[in-house]
């Protein structure tokens, strides 16, 4: 038979709507009960609370009236007295009733006789408030009298418009209490009396001690948001209550009643016993009939309601088989409902520990983004992340290592769990880590002790035995494709990494890479910054010394033209009129200041690099050795030179006259620096030089040198002198002691001649020059032989090419009292025309090298096709760079530089004669 049938007959013999029917209109009349009963607690709080008020009210009232008898109004404080005391008596919720002034002093208390020492009052201060509201009310205290907790209300007394007095008197907290509990309340009810301060003024119930404590947390609480209210709370034992209050708009104190639950929902049970009753007897008359009629089903539905009651809570169920075909059917469904459920909770459970694995995830992310972008400090980033990695993996060991970009090392950045490895610098083949460094991908390994791959020193094997995080896995931080560092996370023994895991390893990763990169770009870019500002100012240096460089060349040619004019003439006019003649002194004058003169230009020309060389091979040694006595005479009896020469010192390619002037210079400069006496030191060593060592910016190029220094025990120098020591006509001595030229000549010699010099300076603890100059093979030929000493005149014809006058005539006068036969022409036109008419006649062409139209080389050129046999000579006061440029400049052409005398001129001529032919377009 069919479930139908059963339930057809059951819907028609059970009771079962009308019992459904009456718990409803159960349910609804016990939560319509519910509301009605907070309703009239909150109703009875808020009669409460005006009966309190009510009753301060009255209080205050009384004190008006009594401030406002005649006897306070004439200041009769003894009648008030009299009258008083029957007052004070009349209101047995007063525990006193005193008359004060302004400052506290009691004057009337009907409590002791009259004229009776009073102290000032022990209520709490009320003057202030009560002259502004007309009456004010105190927290609680303790009553002079009964020592029972008490409310001071206060009233002013004016007499004639002025307050004079203030009246109080005491009210009983007890008092209140029973005007608590004469209203009607649920059985178990505790009325509580609150002020504005949330404390306790008075409670029913047996509460005397909570007088004068602050009221629970969770009735102030409410209080504070509204002024009426309700709400469900616990009390101390675990029994629940539910709570009304209503605070008085005048007093602001708040009367509260706290009722139990179970005195609310007593009137529903009553109903619902009621209730139970009569349903349990109709039910018990249907359940006889409907077990006569379904006791076939009856124990199939209990199972699976039973089975349904567990599913709900979560139980184990197990659904009992049974011959009633829906009933099997319901308890068939019934269990794949519940396994679709178990796997929904277990789906939904595994949902949110990921979802919340990826919000802390990100959260730990952002954090290191943010710190990325925040700090150029890779290690706090460094830290942050494996901070992140132990706290989102659950690892125990996470450590974070970077390549030592000189050794190739790996270097622990930041750790967790890995105290000891503080510090190291472990080789690059080491551990995962390098494994992830070498294939630029992450690594795992179940066991890294006995993983064939991974290679481990030592202590770091010591150190995983000690830990036991065996099983690990390493991700490399990579920048552009390039590894520059590792993170590495360990584990106990049998932990295996997801591939999510590893991949969010990863991205951590990322960002410490970029935090490392961005501190090295912000290095590299701090130090490139640096060498720019230096270059910058060498560059600026480099520019002013050009700039002065330019204008002495430019005027070197007109001052040594000048200057050959002056001196030549004086030594002629001093051959002239003998050593006896009364001008002569005035001569020997002009010749100095002429020589001094072509010696500042001479300076001019080595600061700016300019001036004519003749650089030979030789030895350091040597030429210092050779200096010495000229140096000692030099320098006075009061400074002491030292020379330490390196025995091997090596062999330079340098111009010897000039070498001996810069160490002329030098010495010189030291001496001023010590105008006490004390030590000079001269050291030699050979060196080798990198391009470091020399600076980006140098024009030396690296390689082997050889280094004078000069060491004094002078002064010193500040470092804005440093920086300007080598600068022309710059000087720190006084007026006509120096020109400013002596350390800016040796700076252009020492560069012309591919050298570099370096000083050292301390303010009060000496200077320290050091020069190199580029070391180079010795030579083993021997010197070429100078001038025989012959006599420099002749008889062979000579034609001078000099486009400026007084030079052309003072070349020719010399030569022609040396015996030469002496041809001019201001230009080169004009000597092609002479070569044309003499050109058998001519044996030396000395020509200028710059000249209006044509070159010296050029004329020279020209005038080998008219006059084969003639040899030529240059001259010129132009600088060396013009010269070269011309192509005159050579080792094998003759040539002699402006300013020089008529002897100077007559020797070279006579070598150019007596020398080797070299052709004049040669």
């Amino acid at each position: 038979m069919k479930l139908r049938s059963h339930l057809v007959l059951l819907i028609v013999v059970a009771i079962i709507p009308a019992v459904a029917v009456s718990a409803v209109a159960l349910y609804f009349f016990a939560a319509q009960t519910k509301t009605t009963v907070e309703t009239s607690l909150v109703d009875t709080a808020r009669a409460l609370s005006l009966a309190v008020e009510r009753d301060v009210r009255s209080t205050v009232s009384a004190l008006h009236v009594l401030a406002g008898s005649a006897d306070l109004k004439r200041g009769d404080l003894r009648a008030f007295h009299e009258h008083a005391a029957p007052v004070l008596r009349a209101w047995p919720a007063w525990d006193n009733l005193v008359v004060l002034d302004l400052a506290g002093q009691e004057f009337v208390d009907p409590s002791v006789p009259f004229g009776a020492p009073l102290p000032k009052t022990h209520a709490p201060r009320l003057s202030d408030s009560a002259m502004r509201a007309g009456f004010a009310v105190s927290e609680v205290g303790t009553g002079p009298v009964t020592s029972a907790a008490t409310i001071a209300v206060q009233v002013p007394v004016s007499i004639d418009g002025e307050i004079r007095y203030m009246l109080a008197a005491s009210l009983r907290t007890d008092a209140l209490a029973e005007l608590l509990t004469e209203q009607r309340v649920p059985a178990g009810t505790v009325g509580t009396l609150v002020d504005r301060n949330k404390i306790v003024l008075a409670r029913t119930g047996g509460g005397e001690r909570a007088v004068g404590q602050p009221a629970p947390s969770d009735l102030a609480d409410n209080v504070s948001e509204m002024a009426e209210g309700h709400f469900s709370t616990v009390r101390g034992e675990g029994q629940p209550v539910f709570v009304a209050f209503s605070t008085s708009p005048v007093t602001g104190w708040t009367i509260a009643l706290s009722t139990p639950r179970d005195a609310l929902s007593q009137p529903f049970e009553s109903s619902l016993k009621l209730f139970g009753g009569g349903a349990l007897l109709v039910i018990s008359l249907g359940v006889v009939v409907a077990l006569m009629l379904s006791r076939r089903v009856s124990s199939s539905l209990r199972s699976l309601a039973s089975a349904a009651a567990a599913m709900n809570s979560g139980a184990p169920v197990r659904v009992p088989r049974s011959r009633v075909q829906e009933v099997k059917a319901i308890g068939e469904a019934l269990l794949a409902v519940h396994r679709e459920r178990e796997r929904s909770e277990e789906h939904r459970a595994l949902l949110l520990a990921d979802a919340e694995h990826r919000r802390r995830a990100a959260e730990s992310l952002n954090d290191v983004k943010a710190l990325v972008s925040e700090s150029l400090e890779p290690e706090s980033v460094a830290q942050a992340v494996v901070n992140a990695m132990a706290r989102l993996l659950g690892a125990p060991m996470v450590v974070l290592y970077r390549t030592d970009p000189d050794s190739s090392d790996l270097v622990l950045v930041s750790e967790v769990g890995a105290p000891e490895r503080r510090g190291w610098h472990i080789p690059r083949a080491t551990g995962t880590v390098a494994m992830a460094l070498e294939t630029g991908t992450p690594v795992q390994s179940a066991d890294v002790l006995t993983d064939p791959r991974i290679t481990l020193e030592d202590r770091l094997r010591a150190d995983i035995e000690r830990s036991q995080c065996r099983p690990a896995f390493a991700v490399p931080l990579m920048v552009r494709g390039t590894a520059i560092g590792s993170l590495m996370v360990g584990d106990g023994i049998g932990r295996i990494y997801a591939d999510e895991e590893i991949d969010l390893a990863q991205t951590f990763a990322h960002h410490a890479a970029i935090a490392m990169n961005n501190a090295r770009l912000y290095q590299e870019l701090r130090a490139a910054y640096d060498k720019l500002s230096v270059a910058q100012q060498q560059l600026l240096q480099a520019q002013k010394m050009e700039a002065v460089g330019r204008l002495a060349g430019g005027i070197a040619h007109d001052f040594n033209n000048l200057i050959t004019v002056i001196s030549g003439r004086s030594v002629m006019l001093m051959r002239e009129l003998g050593p006896d003649h009364p001008s002569r002194r005035k001569i020997e004058i002009i010749q100095s200041t002429a020589d001094r003169a072509a010696d500042i230009t001479r300076q001019l020309l080595a600061f700016s690099r300019k001036q004519l060389l003749a650089p030979k091979r030789l030895n350091v040694n040597e030429q210092v050795r050779a200096m010495l006595p000229v140096l000692e005479r030099l320098l006075g009896e009061d400074i002491t030179v030292t020379f330490l020469p390196d025995v091997d010192s090596g062999t330079v390619l340098a111009d010897p006259a000039q070498i001996d002037q810069v160490l002329v210079n030098l010495l010189v400069n030291a001496r001023d620096a010590m105008p006490h006496g004390g030590r000079i030191e001269l050291v030699t060593a050979n060196v080798s030089l990198t391009r470091d060592d020399l600076g980006a910016e140098s024009e030396a190029v690296p390689g082997p040198y050889v280094m004078l220094s000069v060491q004094d025990t002078g002064e010193g120098m500040d470092a804005a002198t440093l920086e300007r020591i080598f600068e022309p006509f710059f000087t720190t001595k006084a007026m006509n002691r120096g020109t400013g030229l002596g350390l800016a000549t040796v700076y252009g010699i020492i560069k012309q001649s591919g050298g570099q010099i370096v000083v050292d300076s301390h303010v009060g603890r000496g200077t320290t020059f050091r020069i190199y100059l580029p070391s180079v093979a010795a030579d083993v030929r021997p010197d070429a032989p100078g001038p025989n000493g012959s006599a420099a005149g002749g008889r062979e014809t000579i034609l001078i090419v000099e486009d400026e006058p007084d030079v052309s005539e003072f070349a020719r006068d010399a030569l022609v009292l040396y015996g030469y036969t002496v041809l001019s022409a201001t230009s080169p036109n004009e000597a092609l025309a002479i070569a044309r008419r003499h050109r058998d006649d001519i044996d030396v062409v000395l020509t200028d090298v710059v000249m209006p139209g044509m070159s010296g080389r050029e004329l020279a050129t020209r005038i080998a096709e008219i006059c084969p046999r003639a040899r030529v000579a240059y001259m010129s006061g132009y600088t060396e760079d013009a010269i070269v440029r011309r192509g005159v400049h050579s080792a094998e052409i003759p040539f002699i530089a402006k300013p020089f005398t008529a002897d100077g001129l007559a020797h070279h001529l006579r070598t150019v004669l007596d020398g080797e032919p070299v052709a004049a377009g040669r």
